[in-house]
């Protein structure tokens, strides 16, 4: 009956989440717009576990689902028509998520979307090696300003955690490393890392701040104030050698 399909349909997007099947080609190809629109537009309130609360974070899981899926669907045996749902899915979640972070207030749960980017980037749910970080990054940098907006706001969040540290060497909390994984993740994507290099407060102070004016010297072996990780890490970068490298 009318009133079975339209139940079971509507079900799909949460039966992704565990609650049932997986088998995102299940759902209709046309409807997918909808289905994304209307989960996203639940309030937290009706999310009971395990369901994705935050709009952005549930988005972020369907993509990665469908990617699965789509790797899945290979080789001789694989379906057109399957394949060509499961990249319009994957590219319509890239499309909410980038209406969740410049547009907050379209959905329920989209408020603090780019705190829910930053916090899924540090736990390294997300990274540069699956597609949805960097085709994110692409369908922002379509849209004037918005990529340096996101991209900004990101690089705040990061140097709160950063805050007290005077050398990365100081960062040894499990947060701090979190932080860092976040740093370079955004860092991989080349049109991110462009607007990253180009934050006020990246590597150097800002021009015209009182720390652009002091003056680095590494003649000390032994720099005063320097902790004892500070001073080994001097001591190697001033060998006569060639430059030490480092594990990626």
């Amino acid at each position: 009956s009318t009133t079975t399909t339209s139940s079971s349909s509507s079900s799909q997007p949460e039966s992704s989440d565990g609650s049932g099947s997986n088998d995102l080609s299940a759902i209709p190809s046309d409807s997918l717009s909808a289905l994304l629109a209307t989960r996203l537009s639940l309030p937290a309130s009706s999310l009971p576990p395990p369901h994705e609360k935050e709009a952005l974070t549930y988005l972020h899981s369907v993509h990665a689902r469908a990617s699965v899926s789509l790797r899945n669907n290979t080789g001789p045996k694989s379906d057109f028509v399957t394949t060509e749902m499961l990249r319009e899915c994957m590219q319509l979640c890239v499309s909410y998520a980038v209406s969740s972070l410049t547009v907050p207030e379209l959905f329920p749960t989209s408020d603090g979307a780019v705190a829910h980017l930053h916090a899924a980037m540090c736990k390294a749910k997300m990274s540069s090696k699956e597609g949805f970080l960097p085709s994110l990054v692409e369908e922002l940098s379509s849209q004037d300003g918005a990529l340096e907006d996101v991209a900004s706001e990101l690089v705040d969040l990061t140097l709160k955690d950063f805050e007290g540290w005077d050398c990365l060497l100081d960062a040894q909390s499990a947060k701090a490393a979190r932080s860092l994984q976040a740093l370079a993740s955004l860092a991989a994507v080349k049109k991110a890392a462009k607007v990253l290099v180009k934050h006020p407060k990246f590597l150097m102070p800002p021009e015209g701040s009182p720390g652009a004016q002091e003056m680095v010297s590494s003649s000390s072996d032994n720099p005063s104030g320097f902790s004892a990780q500070q001073q080994q890490f001097m001591r190697l970068m001033n060998l006569p050698s060639a430059p030490p490298t480092f594990p990626r």
